[in-house]
């Protein structure tokens, strides 16, 4: 008899232990900061605002370059309270490569990745931040002197050696072909793609290297992160018309390339708008989402916060902002007085006759270019506004006429008032900018949801969504809907595979039967909680351990039915049996019962530690 019990329990174990560390390693969630364009001024370089030379330069600027330093302190503190595992800056660290500019972020990121914040950083260089020919410090006397060349960073060896700790020390692969691209590790089963392009180009020995060490992480299982400084493609039609650089050289043979290897996600920056965009290889097999990234001195100062579940599959991203004051007028001026002035100077002797219509289509693209920025372009009320002044100018034949002589056309502006990345006749994209929502599907076909905002599931093909009205002798009571209000935890059915979650535009109602409670942050788990898991091929709600953490953006079931639920299932399976009574927990070091609740004093019986059963006698 004992002998018999005994086998039966020792075959029992190596399940029992699989089911409990399996859930242990889905706590353990990454967290990424991305930032870019920070642009810092080192408060050294400018001794007088108001010097008549610097008054010059900044009036061509869209950038707050004089509240550069301050901007990044505010970033730096918001770091040190959120305390992400890991930061992303994609280039652009300085005004123009100044070693006291340098000096200036270094000593932050020491700050961020020391004890007690311990911050992974990786940084890229952008097209400011190295071999710039003349840089300027402002003096309070109306001068500018020129910086020595030991005042400025000089090239890419420079910048490597220089933010040695921040991506290209000890546990990164420099690529061996000449470039500072790099590849790391920083979370096992996480690899970082650091691509340099701040010559907004990637040679090709290069991206072959870069490739190859993706497609190697890729064939592992392991999930893939790119970040570069240029945009991986436009997300504007014709976007050249803003800027000769906004992608990288020969973007459709990079992208392809990356896409080939397994790469779903890039972080880029550049372009100081926080834009989310989805392109296709040539053939449109497969793509891969550019998520572009604001600058902290232009309006509205984004930041990008994102959550990687424990196996690097789904991925909920929010955009965040700091909060210079006056900055959306300040910027809304700037832009005015730009746009104008280029205006003016292409206009040439026109400009007099045209002086009325040149200032009101600087301030339509002003109100554009801020539209873009904020990145709710076909949700936002302006947007209806600035259609009706852009077809009321298309039938005034003077705004016509300046419009065709500035190159500008239909397709350009309706791909930023529709927030639509056009690649051509056969296809376009439009992705929500601020927010992302990638959810991950296994081979149970099941899982949990929550985000922070409100959803319309329908909009996702493929996908199910439920939420759970009650609990009926071991069972729970499915509803299907199609529209999740921010907040709120639900159950999600599909095939195995990603899927891209869409905004609902409507504001959504609440779910007031919904016994499930979502998490936008790590919560305990409560009294009397249930937390989705696989066990023994049965998939359910199980018995949350008084220590567990339920990590964020997943839902947990509430159900006050007594110790004899040990399981609650989604169909009709048995919800008895010895393979179902452990308890889901995070703690290694305690006794439970096989109920699932913590040991206090321990008498003879059974109890399970470390994913163990034991016996006490």
């Amino acid at each position: 008899m004992k002998h018999t019990l005994f086998c039966k329990l020792r075959l029992l174990l190596p399940l029992m232990a699989a089911v409990m560390l399996s859930f242990q390693r889905s706590t353990a969630q990454t967290r990424i900061a991305v930032v870019s364009d920070i642009h810092v001024m080192a408060p050294s370089l400018l001794d007088d605002p108001e010097n008549t030379e610097w008054q010059a330069y900044y009036k061509g600027q869209r950038k707050m370059l004089q509240e550069s330093a301050d901007l990044f302190d505010q970033f730096v503190d918001q770091m040190k309270t959120s305390k992400p595992d890991i930061l992303l800056i994609t280039g652009d660290l300085t005004k123009d490569g100044e070693i006291a500019s340098h000096n200036y972020v270094r000593d932050a990121l020491a700050e961020l990745s020391g004890s007690p914040y311990n911050i992974k950083v990786y940084v890229i260089p952008g097209n400011h931040d190295l071999g710039i020919t003349t840089v300027y410090k402002y003096e309070a006397t109306n001068q500018k002197t020129a910086l020595s060349a030991e005042e400025k960073m000089a090239d890419a060896t420079a910048f490597k050696t220089f933010y040695e700790n921040y991506g290209y020390g000890a546990g990164s692969t420099i690529d061996p072909n000449g470039s500072i691209s790099y590849v790391a590790e920083p979370v096992s089963g996480l690899v970082i793609l650091g691509i340099d392009s701040h010559n907004a180009s990637v040679g090709e020995a290069t991206l072959n290297w870069l490739c190859s060490q993706a497609s190697a992480a890729t064939d592992a299982g392991k999930q893939v992160i790119a970040m570069m400084h240029h945009p991986l493609f436009p997300h504007i039609t014709g976007a050249n018309l803003f800027i000769d650089t906004y992608t990288v050289a020969n973007y459709e043979t990079v992208r392809n390339k990356l896409i080939d290897a397994g790469v779903k996600y890039i972080f880029t920056g550049h372009f100081h708008t926080s834009d989310i965009a989805y392109d296709w290889n040539d053939d449109e097999t497969n793509g891969i989402y550019d998520i572009n990234t604001g600058s902290l001195i232009s309006y509205p100062c984004d930041y990008r916060m994102l959550d990687l579940s424990a196996d690097k599959k789904t991925l909920s991203l929010t955009t965040l902002s700091l909060n210079p004051s006056g900055s959306k007028e300040w910027l809304k001026e700037r832009v005015k007085t730009i746009t104008t002035d280029k205006m003016n100077a292409k206009a040439g002797n026109l400009a007099l006759s045209f002086s009325t219509q040149i200032n009101n289509l600087a301030s339509f693209a002003a109100d554009l270019f801020i539209l873009h920025a904020e990145g709710t372009e076909n949700e936002s009320e302006g947007r209806k506004d600035l259609v009706s002044t852009y077809t009321g100018y298309k039938t005034n034949l003077k705004y016509n006429m300046i419009l065709s002589y500035g190159g500008i056309n239909d397709a350009t502006i309706y791909s930023i008032l529709d927030d639509k990345s056009n690649y051509g006749s056969d296809h376009e994209n439009q992705t929500d900018d601020r927010w992302m929502d990638i959810l991950s599907i296994n081979d149970n076909g099941w899982g949990t949801y929550c985000t922070g905002r409100d959803l319309d599931v329908s909009l996702t093909s493929g996908l199910t969504a439920y939420q759970v009205t009650g609990v009926n002798s071991g069972k729970a009571t499915l509803t299907a809907i199609t529209e999740v209000p921010a907040s709120a935890g639900f159950l999600v059915n599909g095939e195995a595979g990603t899927y891209e979650l869409k905004a609902s535009y409507v504001p959504v109602e609440g779910l007031p039967e919904n016994l499930l409670t979502g998490t936008i942050s790590p919560t305990a788990a409560p009294a009397n909680s249930y937390v989705m898991a696989t066990k023994n091929s049965k998939t359910g709600f199980y018995p949350a351990g008084s220590t567990l953490t339920i990590p964020a953006h997943k839902a947990y079931l509430t159900y006050n039915g007594g110790s004899s639920v040990r399981m609650i299932s989604l169909d009709d399976e048995d919800a008895t049996g010895i393979d179902t009574m452990e308890s889901v927990t995070s703690d290694n070091e305690s006794f439970y019962t096989l109920q699932g609740t913590k040991a206090g004093s321990l008498r003879s019986g059974l109890y399970i530690k470390n994913g163990k059963l034991i016996i006490i006698k």
